[in-house]
């Protein structure tokens, strides 16, 4: 086999082990996603138990606040969650986000 042979098959394994590291990166990561998902569906789950279910009449307010202050992007979760908020009256979706403005302006152009 020629040096130039040697060089390029050299290459095509290289290339093939970091195709392997990549999904093996992306089969581990996808399974965290999952992992971490289901975590966050069963938290929105408890805190429609407590909206819905335990009579916490100030549950529904709260949790739209901390939406808002945590800027949590409610259209992850689970829509019973976010009806049952709605529902007595209080917003979530979207979130509320204050504008950015420049403390200056440019007045004259001098060039």
């Amino acid at each position: 086999m020629s040096t130039t042979n040697t060089n390029m098959n050299e290459r095509v394994r290289e290339i093939a082990a970091i195709q392997r590291q990549i999904a093996d990166l992306l089969n581990a990561a996808g399974a965290k996603v999952r992992e971490l998902e289901i975590a966050m569906s069963d938290k929105a789950n408890e805190l429609e138990d407590l909206v819905t279910r335990r009579g916490n009449r100030n549950a529904a307010a709260e949790i739209a606040e901390a939406f808002a202050e945590y800027r949590v992007n409610t259209g992850e979760l689970n829509s019973r969650l976010i009806d049952a908020i709605e529902r007595r009256g209080h917003a979530v979706f979207p979130p509320e986000y204050e504008p950015i403005r420049s403390d200056w302006k440019l007045v004259e152009n001098m060039f």
